[in-house]
């Protein structure tokens, strides 16, 4: 089992719910793998068959592939470095018709609602 602390590279702050999965040898997910707790700390199970590394990764973050010196007991400690990327701007652009029959429709719907609700409760 391998175990450690995320932490991130510039404030040496821990990093709570970073995905660690172990990579095959095509470098594709090998079905096992565990997240950092609130504290940063981890404890990822003995490596599979076949594998001898492992991706960490984090939203807002570069993933780091790491290699425990021992695939089956190992105490590491992971660096992310800040992934910063800039969206492009997004307008949103939109039209109200004003006048139209739907509102006539929904308050007319609302009265006979309200009448149904009335004629029931005289009726008990």
């Amino acid at each position: 089992m391998i175990t450690g602390t995320i932490y991130d590279a510039a404030t040496q702050e821990t990093i709570p719910g970073a995905n660690l999965v172990w990579l095959n040898v095509d470098g594709e997910f090998s079905g096992s793998g565990t997240a950092s707790d609130a504290n940063g700390n981890f404890t990822l199970p003995s490596a599979p068959i076949g594998c001898g590394t492992f991706r960490v990764s984090c939203l807002g973050y570069k993933s780091e592939i790491v290699t425990p010196s021992s695939v089956f007991f190992d105490t590491v400690t992971v660096q992310l470095t800040e992934d910063i990327t800039t969206l492009p701007e997004v307008e949103i652009f939109g039209q109200r018709t004003t006048g139209s029959s739907n509102s006539s429709m929904v308050y007319a719907g609302l009265g006979l609602l309200a009448l149904g609700i009335l004629f029931f409760t005289f009726r008990k």
